[in-house]
């Protein structure tokens, strides 16, 4: 990746999984099918693990095409005040392998500070097939930080909500 100031604007452009030597270690996969026979007479079941090499053909070569695609992802900042900062960005997943997370996100966010301690940050994204909207406050008291936020999305792969707590103490 690459990032750059200049005066009261930021950028920064980077490339994600160009080179992916990622493997399962096949020999420490288990694979856990489900079975039961229940009668008036008996009732058996089995789950029990077993080898990976015990599972279909299918389901293994699932798991052998499980892989972290290229991303390219590209951000911009603007300091427009003193308390207020404007970011957008806009990542691209390369490939056409099936992933959790949109292919595409394209966002807009925004953070004022109505004190210096009180960071209170918006956002909204276009991801593929639907949107994400979130909103998170701060407090920042000397070199102690303490970041909350949630965050809605809506895609082609469902709804979900996001919520995040995070606390820092900045070294020197």
């Amino acid at each position: 990746g690459i990032a750059w100031p200049e005066g009261h604007i930021s950028g920064g452009l980077v490339l994600q999984n160009v080179f992916n030597t990622f493997e399962w270690n096949e020999e420490r996969l288990l694979f856990r099918p489900g079975a039961a026979l229940l009668s008036d007479d008996a009732r058996e079941t089995d789950f029990d693990p077993q080898p990976f090499t015990a599972a279909p053909e299918s389901m293994r070569q699932r798991v052998r095409d499980l892989e972290y695609a290229p991303v390219v992802a590209a951000g911009i900042g603007y300091q427009a005040r003193p308390d207020l900062v404007v970011n957008a960005d806009v990542r691209r997943r390369l490939g056409g392998a099936r992933h959790f997370e949109p292919a595409m996100h394209a966002g807009i966010g925004v953070e004022y500070r109505p004190a210096s301690w009180l960071p209170v940050r918006a956002g909204g994204a276009i991801v593929s097939g639907g949107y994400l909207l979130s909103a998170g406050v701060g407090l920042e008291l000397g070199r102690f930080r303490l970041n909350g936020a949630f965050a809605r999305r809506q895609t082609d792969l469902g709804s979900g909500s996001i919520a995040m707590i995070g606390a820092s103490l900045e070294g020197r």
